[in-house]
């Protein structure tokens, strides 16, 4: 048996499906089983997964979820993982064995054995997975419409189909894309088409206006460990000043999204959480009063020793953080940031290597 192991969101959930598809293809003595590292009950937090996989015609009670199995004795029951959309095994899994690795994240330099070990800058990882195993089917006919619907949204819903550098599209995705939509139930790979239906998927995505502060933190999560701290990174489709809007009545905002990221820090053993919100303003300069795309940041330190990491991800010159744009912040100075992220392409995959960076620093000068 062999688990394909993923995280939470739509592009790690049909990575996972996909790698297990077009595996079980190729090797039919062994099962390939994706697993979505996020508990059954909280699958609702992300709705554009329930809309897509609805339409692909995949039941939850088709997903296996973290809350179903024991990640620690999976190996004891002979099961070893491919990864795909991360390239460390979590420690909850033990010390599982890593034989197959297909990410698009900075590779973190773990199960070198791996193979294939394919980890490469692409707008979706959905894209590396079909990239890499199209070649070796038998016929493209194999896919059958509901997965090439499936892996096609996870697509457009990270890029857009959007060239770089103004988008997010590589090479990778834009022929992906092309061998997927004619095995797809979409008929048409038109720029109209295109526009229409990643703005649907990104509008379905930004639908979270009914979700707790908490449900917001726990929707798109990632934790890692450097050393002796561990920390997460969430992503929130909205702006600050919603999510203050959300938490209380003018001038409680602050304190209860503080207690929120506070309370999730203790839940989860973290000393450092990082917020990244991402949301669309309206330019009075653009033609239209088109929007545009902006970023905010804010970080949170429990331990005193991590607060060095203000001042060197302040000047980072590739998130480019400057000053919060949305007003005064009534927030803790010795455990408490917010910036304006003025690189507004900068995601998660930008942000962690540049903490994990600033972190072995720390660690090495703690050693010394």
């Amino acid at each position: 048996m062999l688990m394909t192991l993923v995280a939470s969101d739509l592009d790690s959930i049909a990575s996972a499906v996909g790698y297990a598809f077009y595996a079980s293809q190729l090797d039919q003595q062994r099962a390939f089983v994706p697993l979505v590292q996020t508990a059954r009950d909280d699958l609702y937090l992300r709705p554009e997964n329930v809309d897509v996989l609805a339409s692909s015609k995949i039941e939850d009670l088709d997903l296996v979820c973290l809350n179903d199995v024991e990640p620690a004795r999976l190996s004891q029951l002979g099961a070893s993982f491919a990864l795909v959309d991360h390239n460390k095994l979590l420690p909850a899994f033990g010390e599982g064995k890593v034989v197959a690795i297909i990410d698009h994240h900075a590779d973190e330099g773990f199960h070198t054995d791996a193979s294939p070990r394919l980890i490469k800058l692409a707008g979706s990882c959905s894209s590396l997975v079909t990239q890499h195993f199209g070649p070796l089917l038998p016929s493209p006919s194999a896919i059958p419409a509901t997965l090439a619907d499936l892996l096609i949204s996870a697509v457009l819903i990270d890029t857009s189909l959007k060239p770089v550098p103004d988008g997010k599209a590589t090479a990778d995705d834009v022929e992906s894309a092309a061998f997927l939509i004619p095995l797809s139930t979409f008929v048409t790979l038109s720029g109209t088409w295109v526009k229409s239906k990643a703005g649907e998927l990104a509008a379905v995505k930004g639908s979270v206006g009914h979700l707790s502060g908490r449900d917001l933190l726990r929707r798109d999560y990632k934790e890692y460990a450097i050393g002796p701290w561990r920390y997460g990174i969430v992503t929130i489709p909205l702006p600050l000043s919603t999510w203050l809007a959300k938490s209380g009545a003018a001038g409680t905002g602050w304190l209860l999204v503080q207690a929120d990221i506070e309370a999730y820090a203790n839940e989860h053993g973290l000393q450092m959480v990082i917020a990244l919100t991402s949301y669309n303003v309206v330019d009075p300069l653009k033609k239209g009063g088109k929007g545009v795309h902006a970023r905010e940041l804010v970080a949170f330190i429990s331990d005193s020793k991590l607060a060095p990491l203000f001042a060197e991800i302040a000047k980072d010159p590739v998130l480019k953080l400057g000053p919060w744009r949305g007003g005064k912040a009534d927030l803790d100075g010795k455990a408490w940031r917010v910036w304006q992220q003025e690189n507004a392409k900068a995601t998660r995959k930008q942000v962690a290597p540049v903490v994990k960076t600033i972190l072995e620093a720390l660690e090495a000068s703690e050693k010394q």
